[in-house]
């Protein structure tokens, strides 16, 4: 077997993390690691079963994957292998199937497979993804136990990766090209080794004189205390953008959801964010239609978001998955209003972006550009803002001050300020 592959993830950004890792372990053993859209020998894919839309979208990556390229290994990773005896999945088309806690294996059973040479047409070219931004993982599992969640069960109890270990990986992709790095965990806030916490290890990647900027993945929001805020505001070249799952405007919605903050802490803490971080944006995800979601308590989520006014809100409808409490709750919501109140909520999401958005018009601001595509420079602010300037791609990897003049469907327009 040829030494290609080609990785296919879906999920959040500790699956990206975790198969930017896994690519440079195989880099490293002389693979060539190729788009998933090119030939290969072997396709990994990286799945998510948090959603029945995760676990569906996850089956159609392997089927059509398989269905592309016969003769190649199609290898199921992660959450969707270590959840599929309750959920009933089957995925014959995966001839390597490994579960969350056996990922590590993945490589030296390909290493084993390629050692036996087995004839695989060639044909693909090398591909490398960019390097400006990118996830680094630093924590795993969840003890939570939030009632409608499966990631307990997928990744295993809260575990934190070693201090000096991070430390390491990030400098050596700061040295390697990377200019934005972005923490990612399960549990991100609870991060603790060897009695140093986020903020320590915040402070500690911040001080590599190459990087330019860091980024906090998903937070829980009863872990970000005065405390550690106040620590991170110190935190030179962290990004001002937090994403905060809100989850439920309803109080009652949270309890049974065995969330551990209430509506009011909520918006103290969205408060307390804006004060302590200048162009602080604010994004979250919420799930409509939990069992015993009453109207009311819907419009508590509707009235809070356009309270708080999110920068960007991800709208879920709610997902039953088996062996979790909330699968066999009272007062299941059907499937058409559930959507309804999805659509309600995210074209009031919407109007605020899109307010958000106008409201940057004639601003300046500073991005970091990722890629060029048809005359326009593609990037972020450090609020997370996408912008697309009329420019040519800088020479070296560095931040650019952008004019915005215009708005796209979700995005700014710019030019050089």
């Amino acid at each position: 077997m040829e030494k290609v592959a080609a990785f296919y993830t879906l999920g959040c950004k500790v699956n990206q993390a975790e198969t930017r890792r896994l690519a440079e372990l195989l880099r490293l053993r002389g693979w060539s690691i190729v788009h998933h859209n090119d030939a290969a020998a072997v396709y990994v894919v990286n799945s998510c079963a948090v959603t029945a839309e995760s676990a569906r979208k996850t089956r159609q990556a392997v089927r059509r994957l398989k269905k592309n390229n016969p003769r190649a290994l199609v290898a199921l990773v992660g959450c969707m292998p270590s959840v599929a005896e309750s959920l009933g999945e089957s995925l014959p088309e995966a001839e390597i199937v490994l579960k969350q806690e056996e990922k590590d294996k993945l490589i030296p059973l390909l290493e084993g497979l390629a050692a036996q040479a087995q004839a695989f047409p060639d044909g693909s070219k090398g591909y490398s993804a960019p390097v400006e931004r990118c996830p680094v993982k630093i924590q795993d599992g969840c003890d939570r136990f939030c009632s409608y969640c499966v990631i307990p069960h997928a990744r295993g109890r809260a575990r934190s990766l070693p201090f000096e270990d991070i430390l390491d990986e990030c400098r050596t992709l700061t040295e390697g090209g990377a200019r934005e790095l972005v923490l990612t965990g399960i549990n991100l806030a609870c991060y603790q080794h060897g009695g140093k916490g986020l903020a320590e290890l915040a402070a500690e990647i911040a001080s590599l004189p190459k990087l330019l900027r860091l980024r906090l993945g998903s937070l829980e929001p009863d872990l970000l205390t005065s405390s550690l805020l106040c620590s991170l505001a110190k935190t030179e070249k962290l990004c001002p953008q937090f994403h905060i799952s809100l989850q439920s405007g309803s109080d009652s919605v949270l309890r049974r959801m065995n969330r551990r903050y209430d509506r009011e802490g909520f918006i103290q803490l969205c408060t307390e964010l804006r004060e302590r971080f200048a162009d602080c944006s604010l994004t979250t995800d919420i799930i409509v239609g939990f069992p015993g979601e009453s109207e009311r308590d819907f419009d508590y989520s509707l009235e809070l978001v356009r309270q708080i006014r999110f920068e960007k809100v991800h709208v879920f409808p709610y997902s039953p998955r088996p062996g979790t409490p909330a699968a066999v709750m009272e007062g299941q919501i059907p499937k058409g209003e559930k959507e309804r109140r999805a659509r309600l909520l995210i074209e009031a999401a919407g109007q605020i972006r899109s307010e958000f958005l106008r409201k940057q018009i004639g601003k300046t601001v500073s991005i970091l550009p990722e890629e060029e595509s048809g005359g326009l420079v593609r990037g972020y602010t450090a609020s997370y803002t996408p912008v697309r300037a009329a420019m040519p791609m800088p020479g070296e990897i560095k931040t650019v001050d952008v004019k915005i003049t215009g708005v796209g469907e979700d995005f700014c327009l710019g030019v050089p300020a």
